[in-house]
């Protein structure tokens, strides 16, 4: 079948909002690590639509431990439903985080992310096909007296992208107070620097997202405990969702 030229154009955008669809359920990566320590995640959210951007659930559970003292791998399976787009599992993803130094040892604490994502699905397009992704960068952490700042520098690799720009960067950002251990609270940050068709792109395409969290940890009998983090982001570009409610629980043993 031979396309059109606005099909074809068509396709691609398609393709393009969907390989740069915005995860409701991202979730903030910390640079520490607790060697032993086995966890079971769930996290989730629901975004809102946008000026140009459609409304998304996101989903996920993963298995994961402290392999060392500086050294975290999980697996996760990724849940999607989006707007006028068939829903299912979405991804399997094997997430990495390494810690550098040791907390306090320098004024920053620092780690590193490395996450390869394998997509389930294919594009429902001829023109691109759907393939892994890879996601690597710095995460900061800093303390002042009851406070905690993070900072994390996220960048993303599409292989054999088509359409869409192969690099793109994103962040993320906490600023909390301890209040206690079951309940601290803050805000929080996630954005992409790039659009669609651009790793940079100016501020109204860009992707930004802030809002209140509460978070905490309860401790469990047996050396486990339960910790929970909940946000409100709005979004404060076009293409960005107007509001999306994220939650994440952690059940470490």
């Amino acid at each position: 079948m031979r396309l059109t030229p606005a099909a074809t154009l068509g396709m691609l955008w398609l393709g393009a909002n969907q390989a740069l669809a915005i995860d409701s359920s991202e979730y903030l990566f910390v640079p520490t690590v607790t060697q032993g320590e086995r966890e079971i995640d769930l996290h989730m959210g629901a975004g809102s639509s946008g000026a140009l951007t459609g409304a998304e659930d996101n989903a996920g559970v993963g298995f994961g431990m402290g392999v060392t003292s500086h050294w975290f791998t999980e697996m996760a399976i990724q849940y999607r439903k989006k707007q006028d787009v068939a829903s299912g599992f979405d991804a399997l993803e094997w997430e990495n985080t390494f810690q550098i130094g040791e907390p306090g040892e320098w004024p920053v604490d620092l780690g590193m992310v490395f996450n390869v994502e394998r997509p389930f699905e294919r594009y429902r397009t001829s023109l691109k096909k759907d393939a892994p992704s890879a996601r690597f960068g710095p995460l900061l952490q800093k303390n002042f007296g009851k406070f905690q700042t993070n900072l994390n520098i996220i960048l993303e690799h599409h292989f054999r992208s088509m359409g869409v720009p192969s690099f793109q960067v994103h962040y993320q950002s906490q600023v909390k107070y301890r209040y206690s251990q079951p309940l601290e609270f803050g805000i929080q940050a996630f954005g992409r620097l790039g659009s669609g068709t651009q790793t940079f792109s100016g501020y109204p395409d860009e992707v930004h997202r802030v809002g209140p969290v509460i978070l905490g940890r309860f401790a469990i009998p047996g050396e486990r405990s339960l910790s929970y983090n909940a946000a409100l982001l709005f979004g404060t570009t076009q293409r960005s969702p107007d509001r999306t409610l994220r939650l994440q629980l952690e059940y470490e043993f």
